[in-house]
């Protein structure tokens, strides 16, 4: 059922009699509120409510325990019900443009989740139970305020993307770095200084592009040769004035950006 871009501005509590739904779309209208009813829908598996009003989702959420997509992005979120842990055959969540500060620890319950992305919003911090997300294959935290990841997102062995751009992490992506499944990296616009070479490069040997603008590098380290699948490297408005002669031996980068530096 497909409701999207109508300009309604609320959904009957009569919704939850549909109960042989197994596709929901109500996105991009001006909905403030969903009705509890909605969690009599037990055969949804995909859920689209974002681009409206919204400012909580309802704890029924919680009863979808068939629910495998659920996109909430560009509302007003402010607060994830715990109930939400319930969601155990969920492999997508897209939570992005919300003001969502704090995770429940029933998040982490969510074991079957394959894409994340909780973008633009106030997240501060993600518990060592992110280990949990086994599956993950990509994970967006962009555009929050995060200024550590945990130890623990070096097990999420088939990570392919992960975005921490425009976080508060500084020099704190070592852990980061001993990601081995990567293959694409964005750690833009973090005030990154350095690139610990320490964390070792070479266990990013998979990588294909790798965004490093937007930060206060004065140098690239000469391990840079490491990354021998590189394809594509980000480097604009740092404060380079050279680079490694080792870039040469990228032999597969078809984009290198460096404007906007000294």
């Amino acid at each position: 059922m497909d409701i999207s871009n109508s300009r309604i501005k609320s959904i009957p509590n009569g919704i939850g009699h549909l109960t042989r739904l197994e596709d929901l779309r109500l996105c991009n209208n001006e909905f403030t509120y969903i009705p509890p009813t909605i969690g009599r829908l037990t055969n949804l598996t995909i859920l689209y409510i974002n681009n409206n009003v919204l400012d909580e989702i309802p704890k029924e959420v919680g009863r979808l325990e068939n629910l495998e997509t659920l996109h909430i992005e560009n509302n007003k979120i402010k607060i994830i019900p715990e109930e939400i842990g319930n969601l155990i055959n969920l492999k997508k969540l897209i939570m992005s443009n919300n003001e969502i500060e704090d995770l429940p620890d029933t998040f982490y319950r969510l074991k079957k989740l394959e894409k994340l992305d909780v973008s633009n919003n106030k997240i501060k911090e993600f518990t060592e139970s992110i280990k949990n997300f086994a599956k993950l294959t990509e994970l967006d935290v962009g555009y929050n305020l995060i200024q550590f990841l945990p130890k623990e997102i070096c097990d999420l062995d088939n990570l392919n993307v992960l975005h921490v751009n425009n976080n508060q992490l500084g020099n704190s992506i070592g852990e980061i770095l001993k990601i081995n499944s990567l293959t694409h990296l964005d750690i833009s616009g973090n005030n990154l200084k350095v690139v610990p070479v320490a964390s070792g490069l070479e266990n990013l040997d998979k990588l294909k592009e790798l965004a490093l603008n937007d930060n206060l590098l004065e140098e690239i380290p000469s391990e840079i040769k490491l990354l021998h699948n590189l394809k594509r490297l980000y480097l604009s408005n740092n404060n380079l004035k050279t680079l490694p002669n080792e870039i040469e031996e990228l032999y597969v980068l078809k984009l290198l950006d460096v404007s906007r530096n000294n």
